[in-house]
């Protein structure tokens, strides 16, 4: 314990209080250059003439668009689930939700694994996935699913180009799936593919893999791409 006696404090008291406050500083700092750098939204849709941003780019906390007069932009939240649809002005991404000037913006909350989706975006998926032991009666034990999708129409985004993925059902019996690709994105509403809701998957990539749950309430009709997006 260090008493205050009203003395001046000592050369190596000063110095250790330096210390911590600029260890303090470096840590708010690397934690907020860090949150800066990751993606918390995804375009969800955009109409008119918005030409700085595209169906399906990642947004990061503080970038401005324009939006003309009467042109919309649909946005997503990866944490927080906020559907956002915005009518011209101009928009600063935020963590959560976005600031909106001179438009006009509605919000709502949708069903999707936020925490996980912003995961992935920051560190990239497909990463080994734990195991644990199955309840008794149980065939065999089972991964983990490191996503949990609210339709039974995933929408898969690709870091990297392959021409075909692959789906197998990881908790039933059923005929594995090779879906195409077109570009870095599949759609499995436009491929007419519905997954079972309830269902346990593992979705294959090149060398890449994830498995991921469809939710029992799952529908075919989502209303935002967060409830049906796979990152891969």
């Amino acid at each position: 314990m260090i008493e205050d006696n009203g003395a001046p404090p000592s050369a190596g008291i000063k110095l250790y209080l330096l210390s911590l406050a600029v260890l303090a500083m470096f840590f708010v700092f690397s934690s907020n250059s860090e949150a800066a750098d990751t993606p918390s939204a995804i375009v969800e849709d955009v109409s008119g003439s918005t030409k700085s941003v595209q169906f399906m780019d990642y947004l990061i906390p503080g970038k401005q668009i324009e939006i003309g007069a009467g042109n919309r932009l649909i946005i997503g939240y990866l944490q927080s689930c906020i559907r956002e649809s915005i009518i011209g002005g101009k928009v600063t991404i935020g963590q959560k939700q976005s600031v909106v000037l001179g438009g006009k913006v509605t919000r709502e909350r949708v069903e999707c694994d936020g925490g996980n989706l912003q995961n992935m975006t920051a560190k990239g998926s497909g990463s080994a996935v734990t195991v644990f032991r199955a309840k008794p009666g149980a065939p065999s034990n089972l991964p983990r699913s490191q996503i949990t999708i609210y339709g039974t129409t995933p929408f898969v985004s690709l870091s990297t180009k392959v021409s075909e993925i692959n789906v197998v059902r990881l908790d039933k019996k059923g005929r594995p799936l090779a879906v195409k690709v077109q570009g870095t994105v599949s759609d499995f509403a436009k491929l007419n593919i519905q997954l079972s809701p309830g269902g346990l998957y593992r979705l294959k990539a090149g060398r890449k893999s994830i498995v991921f749950s469809v939710d029992p309430l799952a529908e075919e009709k989502s209303i935002s791409l967060l409830q049906r997006l796979i990152q891969l």
